[in-house]
This record gives C-alpha cells, structure tokens and sequence, in this order.
C-alpha cells in the first residue's frame, strides 16, 4: 500500500495525516485480504521516530509534520493482519 501523508493546512505549511477517505480505502482494502498476505506500506512521513529526541533529549517533542499524527488508528487498522514492513 503506497500513503499519502500530507494534509495542507491552508497555512503554507502541513502536518503529516492520513485522512478519512484513506482510512476507508485501508479498511475496505483489508476486508478483501486474506490474514496471511504480507503488507508492506510506504508512506514519506514516518509513523514513529525519535529524531527530535536524539538531537534535543528524551522529552523533546515532535513536530506535528515529522510525524503521522494518527499513527495509533492507522496502524490499528492493521492489527490481525500481516504487516512486515513500513517504508
């Protein structure tokens, strides 16, 4: 599965998002895929990292466009099945 990951803010700026109706698209895709098929899902901004952390200390906190900001519900989507990779 290739993502989007960009949600304008109408600001000349962005945040990292996967939106509704890629969150449907997941679903429904899903409903029609057997448990055992291998996923691997590509998105351009990550789901989890510690960049800011490394470079500023543990309780640094991350930019809202450095990271998908609903990570927790996109990977949710996953759980029963075979997901192996995110890229």
């Amino acid at each position: 599965m290739i993502l989007d990951g960009f949600e304008d803010t109408g600001k000349n700026s962005y945040i990292g998002k996967a939106d509704s109706v890629q969150l449907k698209w997941i679903t429904n895709d899903l409903e029609n895929t057997n448990k055992d098929t291998l996923i691997i899902v590509s998105i351009h901004i990550l789901f989890i990292t510690s960049y800011k952390q490394i470079l500023f200390g543990s309780l640094e906190p991350n930019d809202k466009s450095l990271v998908i900001t609903n990570s927790k519900e996109v990977l949710d989507l996953f759980k029963g099945h075979n997901l192996k990779l995110v890229l």
